[in-house]
This record gives C-alpha cells, structure tokens and sequence, in this order.
C-alpha cells in the first residue's frame, strides 16, 4: 500500500518516510493507544521541561514504559525496534533524581524522528496517519531544543543621560563666583566594529556515494563560502582552515549501516587526520538483526568548537566504521568565531 504524499511535509519528515511500504498491522484498540499515548506526551513534556518536578519525571516514565509495552505488542520491525532502542535511552536518563535535560531534549528529537518512519509503516487508513502525524507536530513544538553555546560578549553600552539636577545647597562662605564654562560639542561616531561571523561556509553533496573504511566523505557543492579564512575545493573532501583560528562546526547525513549486514555506521570529524572530540556518531544495531538492507537509512550529525594551530587545518568528514558506507545528504557548516 502506498501513501498520500500530502502527508510528507518536508519540515518534519524525509522523503524517505513517503515511500515506506505500510508493513506493521495494528488492532484499532492499539491504535486508540497509541493517540492516547501521544497526547499525553505533549502534556507531560511540555510540562516536565517547565517544571522537572519527582511528580513529573514519574509520569514521564510512566508513559514511556507504556510506549515501550505498546511497541512489544506488535509484530518485530526495523523502526518499531529503533523506538524501543531511543525509548531505553530516553528513560536511563529519566531515571536520575536530576535528569540532563539538554540530553534529554537531543534524545526526543532522534525519537521524533524515529516516530515518522514508524507511523508510515503502519497499516492505517489516510485519516489516521495524518491525526498520528499531527500529534507528533504537537510533540515536536512542546520540546525545547537543546541550548547552543554562548554567544560573544556584545559592546559596552553608550553612557545614559545625565540625571536631573539636584536641589541648591546651602548658600556658602561669600566668594568670587567663577565663569561657567562652555559646553564641549560632542565627538564623533567612532567607525562600525567589525562582523565577527563574516567568515562562515555551508558546503554539501546531496548525493549517495560510496565511501570506503576510513576515507572521508568527497563533497560536490560549494553551497555557500563567505569570508577568506575558510576554502574548500569542489568534489574534494578537503576543507582548509585559517591557522589559529576558533571555528564552530556541524554536520549531518544519512548512512546505510553497511554492504554485509554490519549493522554499524560511526561518522566523526577530524582536524589534520585526528579525531575531533565529542563528533563521533555511531549506531550500532547488530544486535538487533542479522539483517540489514542496503537501503537502510540512519541519521547522524554533531557539532563542536575547535581552535587550528600555527598552519592551516585540514576538516574532514570521515568513514570511522571499519566497513564502506552509503553516504547521502551530506551537510557541513563552518563559522569562524572573532
């Protein structure tokens, strides 16, 4: 069975998710679970990450358990089983008397993700997908992203106003009053400071390509280059950095978890052939079947900031999973931080 493409809302889901087969059947009792599962979680995140209260981390846990009994009721499958691994991960954290919530909100946004693939597999009519992906828009609006890093100290505020003047004094001992002097004009503007993100740089290849055990990702297209302290080469996975220079960097895209049923995808970046710590991304489903399609697609990506020494840095995408990969939708954004 086939899906509607009005459903594939390009904000939220991959193209991939349209063209899911409907393989997952589901009893309607199950279904009305499911909905009943999902509006509650919009409730209890939102009102957990405003309040993360013991009463609210406990019915957070509550629901994902129920998630998690839900999913075991169904029949066994690719995404149902990667909801239940993001679920274990989402409650490990929600199990401390203080929960991380930036990891917290970095894992339900991989499970948001995961919900679109799994709601496309199920054997629903029109209707019911197009309320299930409602809910997780819902879903997705009541979590706050995770907090970036801080920003630069802006520039010391121009000197306010000088304040009314105060009452007269007591008269003093007579003198000689002096002149009053002029008032000065005023000085000029000084010049405009410089834009400390001038150099910055979006640099992608949309393409599926191949890339070996340790090699790193070749990238097609220039999508975006300003400033001189960051040069890339088209169709070369080299990216070249000013020398002492901090820059920040992310990247993601999509990967098959191997040509032999591996089951295993690890993405990192690395900085003149070391890795950049903190970038690794790895998914290990081996255990999970011994199985796994070319075609098979996982998201990865990571970001960090990272100082270049006295010459140049070379910034590379690299292969870290001791197999060859399908690479696709590759994309990596550089800003040079003043």
């Amino acid at each position: 069975m086939s899906h509607d493409k009005k459903h594939c809302n390009p904000v939220f889901f991959t193209a991939e998710c349209c063209n899911n087969p409907q393989t997952i059947p589901i009893t309607g009792q199950q279904l009305n679970q499911l909905i009943t599962l999902l509006n509650s979680l919009v409730t209890a995140i939102a009102s957990f990450f405003a309040d993360p209260s013991e009463t609210n981390r406990l019915i957070l846990i509550n629901l994902f358990n129920q998630f998690l009994d839900l999913l075991n009721s169904l029949i066994p499958s690719p995404e149902g089983n990667y909801l239940k691994q993001l679920i274990q991960s989402i409650l490990t954290i929600l199990q401390s008397p203080a929960p991380n919530l930036s990891q917290l909100a970095v894992l339900l946004q991989q499970f948001y993700s995961a919900l679109a693939p799994f709601f496309f597999a199920l054997i629903i009519d029109p209707a019911s997908l197009q309320l299930l992906l409602n809910l997780l828009v819902q879903l997705i609006n009541a979590t706050p992203g995770p907090t970036g890093p801080t920003g630069p100290t802006g520039a010391t505020g121009a000197t306010g106003p000088a304040g009314a003047t105060g009452p007269t004094g007591a008269t003093g001992p007579t003198g000689a009053t002096g002149p009053t002097g002029a008032t000065g004009s005023a000085g000029v503007t000084g010049p405009t400071g410089p834009l400390v993100t001038a150099n910055n740089a979006r640099i992608t290849n949309p393409a599926i390509v191949q890339v070996a055990a340790g090699a790193a990702v070749p990238l097609s297209t220039n999508n975006l280059i300003n400033g001189t302290a960051i040069t890339h080469v088209p169709g070369s996975p080299f990216i070249t950095l000013d020398p002492n220079q901090t820059y920040f960097i992310s990247y993601e895209a999509s990967t098959n978890l191997g040509f032999a049923d591996q089951g295993t995808s690890i993405l990192q970046f690395e900085l003149d052939g070391s890795l950049v710590g903190g970038t690794q991304s790895e998914f290990n489903l081996a255990g999970l079947s011994a199985n796994f399609p070319v075609a098979t697609r996982v998201s990865q990506s990571s970001d960090a900031v990272i100082t270049t020494g006295a010459v140049p840095g070379i910034l590379t995408l690299v292969n870290a999973s001791g197999h060859a990969l399908n690479v696709e939708g590759t994309n990596i954004n550089i800003v040079k931080i003043e």
